[in-house]
C-alpha cells in the first residue's frame, strides 16, 4: 500500500482548535450523565435521537492555525488509514452476513468530551460505542516520540518486528537464523527471514 499526501476522510472530525473542556451541548454536566445511562441501558445513541452531540464548550487554550498546519500531514496520514481501514471492513463484512457502519474519527489536543466521557491525551486512543466515534489526541503521538525515538536513535534499544505469514511458506519452524556477537556488542544476523527495524 502507498500513501500520497493529500485530502481529508469525510469521517474525520477535527477538534483541535477548540481546546479542552465542557460537556455535552446545551446539556449540562447532569443531563449529559443522564443522556449516556440511557443510551448505554437501552443500547442506543440518544444523544443523535436528542439532536444534541457531546461536545466541547469554550477553549482551554489556543490552537493556532500553524499549529494545525505543521500537523496536516499526519492528519492526512490519519485520514488515509481510517478509510483504508473502513474500505475494507465494508469489504469484508457483508461476505459474513454482518452490516458495516463506518465511524468517526475526532482529533483533538489535551481533551475533548466523548459519548463516554471526557476524553484526555493519557487514555490514548479509544473508541466510544455510545457515539460511535474514535478518539485521538495527536499529543499521544508526540508524547511515544519523546518517550521511544531518543533511545532507538542512539542505540540503546532496537526495535523489530519478525514477519511471520504460514500460508505463504515463511512460517518460522522453516528458517534457521543465528546471530553472531560482537567485541562492541552489536550482532551481525544471519537467516532466511525479512525483518524490519
Amino acid at each position: 500500500m502507498r500513501w500520497t499526501p493529500g485530502g481529508r476522510s469525510p469521517n474525520l472530525e477535527d477538534r483541535r482548535s477548540l481546546g479542552g473542556g465542557g460537556m455535552g451541548k446545551g446539556l449540562g454536566l447532569g443531563g449529559t450523565v443522564v443522556v449516556l445511562a440511557l443510551s448505554l441501558l437501552f443500547g442506543r445513541n440518544l444523544f443523535n435521537d436528542l439532536g444534541v452531540q457531546p461536545g466541547v464548550a469554550a477553549p482551554a487554550a489556543p490552537f493556532s492555525s500553524a499549529d494545525s498546519a505543521a500537523e496536516e500531514t499526519e492528519v492526512q496520514f490519519i485520514s488515509f488509514v481510517l478509510d483504508d481501514v473502513q474500505g475494507t471492513w465494508a469489504k469484508i463484512l457483508p461476505g459474513y452476513g454482518t452490516r458495516f457502519s463506518p465511524a468517526r474519527l475526532v482529533l483533538f489536543r489535551n481533551s475533548t468530551d466523548s459519548g463516554c466521557g471526557p476524553a484526555q491525551a493519557a487514555m490514548g486512543p479509544f473508541y466510544c460505542p455510545v457515539d460511535q466515534r474514535v478518539y485521538l489526541d495527536l499529543g499521544f503521538f508526540d508524547e511515544l516520540k519523546q518517550r521511544f525515538v531518543p533511545k532507538l536513535i542512539s542505540g540503546q534499544w532496537a526495535g523489530t518486528m519478525n514477519l511471520t505469514e504460514p500460508q505463504a511458506g515463511s512460517d518460522l519452524s522453516a528458517i534457521r537464523t543465528r546471530a553472531e556477537p560482537h567485541a562492541d556488542g552489536s550482532y551481525r544476523l544471519f537467516g532466511q527471514k525479512i525483518f524490519i527495524t
